[in-house]
């Protein structure tokens, strides 16, 4: 489960399932005989820092049986973007989380957003830092850097093998 956890792939976000307009860029499928193959496909490659990307996940189960997931429904799947200055650590929940839900066989798709934020922020400016700088007021995370970003996803609670879409570069400009 440990390799599956942390995964080379880039992005700043967690999963959030919301409504996602076309989605017309995404990374070629990766063709293989792993149990699952992943794809991932974005709105937009190109936002203004702070603004969120709609995406789509969508992890093909190339067995005859249902994959159990064993983590929060919620937060088992998780994209977001990274840089060398920015990692992407997505937020986790308890431990506590008893999952009954599974990837049956063939397709299964999930709406995603990518934040362009900081996941942390600090509200005392004498301890902050550059994975988490100063918070713009109570609950509002400042902007990620301008700069060209990639894509990361982040699996939890799910054995098999897989096969991983290449990473998608990302920009993110200076808000007006």
């Amino acid at each position: 489960m440990r390799r599956l956890r942390t995964l080379a792939l880039v992005t700043v976000a967690s999963l959030a399932l919301s409504a996602c307009a076309s989605v017309a860029q995404s990374a070629p499928p990766h063709r293989s005989h792993k149990d699952l193959a992943l794809t991932l496909a974005l709105g937009s490659r190109r936002v203004v820092a702070g603004d969120p990307i709609a995406g789509v996940v969508t992890v093909t189960n190339n067995t005859t049986a249902t994959i159990p997931i064993e983590a929060c429904p919620d937060e088992w799947l998780s994209v977001g973007v990274s840089s060398r200055r920015v990692p992407y650590e997505p937020l986790g929940g308890g431990p506590f989380c008893v999952a009954s839900f599974g990837l049956r066989p063939g397709r299964n798709v999930f709406r995603v957003t990518l934040s362009t934020t900081y996941t942390t922020c600090s509200m005392n400016p004498a301890i902050t830092s550059e994975d988490s700088p100063r918070c713009l007021s109570p609950m509002r995370m400042p902007s990620l850097p301008a700069g060209r970003y990639h894509t990361r996803i982040v699996i939890e609670g799910v054995n098999g093998t897989w096969s991983w879409p290449a990473p998608l570069t990302v920009t993110l400009t200076t808000p007006r």
